[in-house]
């Protein structure tokens, strides 16, 4: 029973990337999801609870954050900055070449960026929410006062997907290549460059207090304050939209 509803969710998931390949996002509903899939629209409201829930979780699954986490190393205590540099590249080249390699991801990005409405602001949440997280680990590392590297970041990021966007009705792009390999080589050199750049002004927590705070003995105040602070910087950089900038 249950291999019949796991393979009932995939075939519904699949039509839904069938379908914007082929006619685009706005024919995605539920009849015709229903219809492409070959099983009842009853079961896309049992499975899913509604068509909105069912496009949010095609583009999580689709989308490069929900796997993004998987690359971030559970401890960065020990790493450099080149350290810290490889990983954040790492992720901005997985999710640029992800986007790259899935034409109905791209119909999706293009359909948020011309249309605003209740599912759209949803899916941006959605994805602003895995993004932060993906942050939310480099900033114990980085102290972001001294440098905004998220916007940094958000600017490297929002260029490489207009460049990918654009690449389907221009082949050229300020004398860029679009359509070669050679071509996306140089983006992918000039993002390395350009987030090396911005990993050269933050400023990064050095691993040796923390390794000597963590080595106290249990219960001081010290390692109280070293917990208490660690805390609060997790804490602020999920509230605040701009975090560590003064």
């Amino acid at each position: 029973m249950k291999k019949d509803k796991n393979r009932t969710m995939q075939r519904l998931l699949t039509a839904v990337g069938s379908i914007i390949r082929e006619q685009g996002f706005e024919a995605v509903g539920v009849n015709a999801v229903a219809r492409k899939a070959g099983v009842d629209k009853v079961l896309l409201y049992r499975y899913f609870g509604d068509l909105n829930t069912l496009l949010k979780e095609y583009v999580s699954a689709s989308d490069y954050y929900r796997t993004a986490a998987s690359t971030v190393p559970p401890s960065m205590e020990h790493f450099t900055r080149k350290d810290l540099h490889k990983v954040g590249t790492q992720i901005l080249l997985g999710q640029f070449r992800r986007l790259r390699e899935s034409p109905d991801l791209q119909e999706i990005y293009r359909w948020e960026l011309s249309v605003d409405n209740r599912l759209t602001r949803s899916l941006a949440e959605q994805r602003e929410r895995e993004g932060t997280a993906l942050l939310t680990a480099f900033a114990e590392r980085i102290d972001f006062s001294k440098a905004d590297l998220p916007a940094m970041v958000s600017v490297i990021l929002a260029g490489g997907i207009h460049l990918i966007l654009r690449s389907k009705s221009a082949n050229v792009f300020n004398g860029v290549e679009l359509g070669t390999p050679a071509g996306w080589q140089r983006i992918e050199q000039a993002i390395d460059g350009l987030l090396g750049l911005a990993m050269g002004r933050v400023t990064i927590r050095p691993a040796s207090r923390r390794r000597a705070l963590a080595g106290r003995t249990p219960g001081t105040r010290k390692q109280k304050s070293s917990r208490t602070s660690s805390t609060k910087i997790r804490k602020g950089y999920r509230n605040r939209r701009y975090p560590f900038v003064e």
